[in-house]
């Protein structure tokens, strides 16, 4: 959806409705760590006003009558403004959007996200159906729940697997056919056909599950798996993602296990925003902070023993080349390195080109979410 808001053919294209005039695009993205504003009716009209005023300022005073007197009377009287934002108020000031002159009321909203929304379904889909009533255009996403599909059966749909479907079977084909060690395979064209078409499929056009599928052939293919054991493995993954998760969290060595729960604990608190502004803290914690907190919690006079001046350059990298491998290892790819910090050092060998240290983070932001429901 994001690709969609930002995309300059998405402005083109809606020109060809707007006509002479500039369409106003405004969106709002659910989502379910957010709080219950975020989540509600009054957050998403809030949101989308906002949006909307933010490129056409002039118009707020028509969109909003008594709360602008109100405010002009505050300003004045040098008094606090306090405004209580209502669903019912919020709307209306949509509809007197859709009666402004066509400069100002050719909006495109986009909502994402649907079935993260807190609250009644059924009422969120009557509000977008009032909004669908004005001169807006509405493009809505969300999981395939009957609620939406039966709220929206008399409009245009499409499923998301239908659309990057053709993206999906270039992937897979790209990253286990095209590789120099599967040419031991002697697989056919049927034979790759049916694996790519398989995945494809399988996937409900969930990019996430077909790279963590993939991932997992290739793992495969570098055990020297024949095409019917390869078979095998995809027919064990499960096509839901978060039981997909449960089946990677179930096949963890038990000897690491209270370690990657550690690990996992570590990055969801990196990722809350309400601590980063709190403690001023980077966005996330880096390999070398684990390494640090990994050894802290087996030998914690470890800060003691440790050289007043720092450590060298040298033992930076093998600290942090320690934790890349114990992350990857215990985490099995749920989490992923992102190098932020280059330099060059001399060895025995010559110089070359080193990362002292990287940023950890969630492959994707539904690995945080399944981590903190409730059976976890």
């Amino acid at each position: 959806m994001k690709c969609l808001v930002n995309d300059h053919r998405t402005t083109s294209l809606l020109r060809t409705w707007s006509g002479e005039d500039h369409p106003i695009i405004a969106s709002y993205f659910y989502w379910i760590k957010g709080n219950d504003i975020q989540r509600s009716q009054e957050g998403l009209l809030r949101c989308l006003l906002y949006d909307y005023l933010r490129q056409c300022p002039k118009v707020l005073p028509t969109l909003f009558p008594d709360t602008w007197a109100t405010a002009q009377a505050s300003i004045k009287q040098n008094q606090p403004l306090e405004i209580e934002w209502r669903r019912d108020d919020l709307l209306q000031s949509f509809s007197r959007l859709a009666a402004l002159d066509t400069a100002h009321a050719h909006l495109c909203l986009f909502i994402d996200g649907l079935d993260e929304y807190q609250g009644d379904y059924q009422e969120l889909v009557e509000t977008i159906k009032t909004l669908s009533l004005l001169k807006v255009k509405l493009c809505v996403a969300s999981r395939p729940w009957n609620v939406f599909q039966e709220g929206f059966n008399s409009v245009k749909s499409l499923q998301m697997q239908d659309l990057n479907a053709p993206d999906i079977r270039i992937y897979v084909k790209d990253k286990l056919f095209q590789r120099k060690d599967v040419q031991y395979l002697r697989a056919t064209n049927t034979d790759m056909d049916a694996i790519i078409r398989d995945v494809t499929e399988k996937s409900h056009g969930v990019f996430l599950w077909v790279y963590l599928v993939v991932r997992s052939l290739i793992e495969g293919l570098r055990h020297s798996d024949s095409m019917i054991m390869l078979h095998k493995r995809l027919r064990t993954f499960p096509s839901d993602l978060n039981d997909f998760f449960r089946d990677i969290l179930a096949s963890l060595d038990p000897i690491y296990r209270n370690k990657t729960a550690q690990t996992f604990q570590m990055t969801l608190a990196s990722s809350d925003p309400r601590l980063r502004v709190l403690s001023n803290t980077p966005s996330r914690l880096t390999t070398l902070t684990h390494w640090y907190l990994d050894e802290l919690d087996e030998s914690p006079d470890l800060v003691l023993s440790m050289p007043r001046h720092g450590v060298d350059a040298r033992t930076i990298v093998q600290y942090s080349d320690a934790a890349r491998e114990r992350i990857n290892d215990r985490c099995k790819g749920l989490l992923e390195m992102t190098p932020k910090r280059y330099g060059i050092m001399k060895t025995e060998k010559g110089t070359t080109f080193v990362t002292y240290w990287s940023h950890v983070d969630f492959l994707h932001r539904t690995v945080a979410d399944f981590l903190e429901t409730k059976d976890i």
